[in-house]
């Protein structure tokens, strides 16, 4: 049993790999009633094994890290890409999810429409096989034959390159106070299938994210679920930053961190040490610098009950003539629909968008999770290039009355209830 606090790596990587050593020399190979199988290892794979187990324990120690240990249980399974999830609570409802290698349009399309639809959380689920520590291949709980006939399979999988699945039951929902959770890893249809050696390496592994998660869970929930929702925003292709109560910068996404690398229109200048990542600065004159200031001050103390700020973009100029940056601003209250609940929350967020980068949205997909008509979607398509409701009338030629309508049936048809919501989803699906 773990003491009530979180544990140092070094100790348990030893005593793994010393259990997997032994293991290997004895010829384990077959799994005792209410066990698994312990695996073989070569020595590189000890290593690899050791250094994902590390990854694991140090993510519990500091929750931004997740990210990275996931990628590593991937390339020890030698997965194309995997999950750490509660697929049965959304992020938004307290739940969260850790990807690799997947993309936010493709984790939207199965949590809005396919989640339903799918044939292996639907037979461990009528077939009881949700039990703490198990791990399970894909033909395990769905016969290959019947999962390619499903359409789960013919509509999403396939789509998203996923045929193998290996996955892990690290927490049952048995604990009302450990939401259930799954370590699930994922191979494309020409990819490797996995076997029985996947599965009791997956059993392993799945146990020591059980006492890393677990001894978390009880110590450091909060600043887990802020990684995780940061780690969401990461994945938007759009530049996007939260601000503190100040003004000043708490989070750069990727994207952002490029747009602010070219220096061209807008980037960040260090502050003083209480100042988090430093201050917003405009590249292209006293002009555009006031221009961003009155966003900021908007964003931060405007009225969160009127999404019409949203809509009062600041023009930033550039360089040699390219068109000015749009740059949009929302208030955040300490749980909101885009990030959830932070020990110390942000206060606003801002969206920056390149009129001349002509985002396109991936219509088909959108069409197919929401139902959006080509109408809605042309409306959706500019909103997420910047343009105003004004806007968006005079270039589709339509009343300002229709592109109204236009955004209202967005908003229902995708259950946001707020501009920057909207755009958070949207973005998801651009390109």
């Amino acid at each position: 049993m773990l003491a009530p606090r979180c544990p140092s790596p070094t100790p348990v990587v030893a005593s793994a790999a010393l259990r997997m050593v032994r293991c290997s020399r004895a010829g384990c190979g077959q799994a005792t009633q209410g066990t698994q199988a312990r695996p073989s290892m070569d020595e590189r794979q000890l290593v690899d094994f050791s250094e994902t187990v590390e990854a694991i324990y140090a993510a519990a120690l500091k929750p931004e890290r997740w990210p990275t240990a996931v990628e590593r249980i991937a390339r020890l399974q030698g997965a194309a890409s995997a999950a750490l999830l509660t697929p049965s609570t959304a992020p938004r409802a307290g739940g969260f999810i850790v990807p690799f290698n997947l993309s936010e349009r493709s984790l939207q399309t199965w949590g809005q429409k396919y989640v339903h639809e799918d044939v292996w959380n639907r037979a461990s689920l009528e077939r009881g096989l949700l039990r703490n520590g198990a791990a399970y291949l894909g033909d395990d709980l769905v016969p290959d034959e019947e999962l390619t006939r499903s359409t789960f399979y013919r509509d999403f999988l396939v789509h998203e390159g996923v045929r193998w699945l290996c996955a892990g039951i690290v927490f049952d929902g048995s604990d009302a106070d450990l939401l259930p959770t799954v370590c699930s890893v994922f191979n494309p249809p020409d990819g490797k299938r996995f076997d029985d050696q996947h599965r009791s390496l997956h059993a392993l592994i799945t146990r020591h994210l059980s006492l890393a998660l677990g001894t978390m869970f009880k110590l450091r929930d909060a600043d887990f679920r802020a990684a995780s929702s940061l780690q969401a925003l990461n994945r938007l292709a759009a530049p996007l930053v939260l601000l503190g109560a100040r003004g000043q910068v708490r989070f750069v996404n990727d994207a952002a961190h490029r747009l602010f690398a070219e220096r061209d229109g807008v980037t960040l200048s260090a502050g003083a040490a209480n100042d988090d990542m430093g201050w917003l600065r405009a590249t292209g004159g006293h002009r555009s610098q006031s221009e961003l200031d009155r966003l900021v001050r908007q964003s931060l103390g405007g009225d969160i009950h009127r999404p019409e700020h949203f809509t009062l973009a600041a023009q930033v100029a550039r360089a040699d003539g390219r068109p000015p940056l749009m740059v949009r601003g929302s208030p955040l209250t300490g749980a909101n629909e885009l990030l959830g609940e932070h020990r110390v929350p942000p206060s606003a967020i801002l969206f920056f968008v390149d009129p001349s980068a002509r985002l396109e949205l991936d219509v088909d997909t959108l069409t197919r999770v929401y139902a959006l008509t080509p109408a809605e979607c042309r409306v959706a398509r500019e909103f997420v290039r910047g343009a105003s409701v004004d806007s968006i009338s005079a270039i589709l030629g339509v009343s300002v009355a229709t592109v109204r309508t236009h955004m209202s049936n967005l908003f229902d048809k995708t259950a946001t209830n707020r501009q920057p919501a909207l755009l958070k989803l949207l973005l998801a699906f651009a390109r």
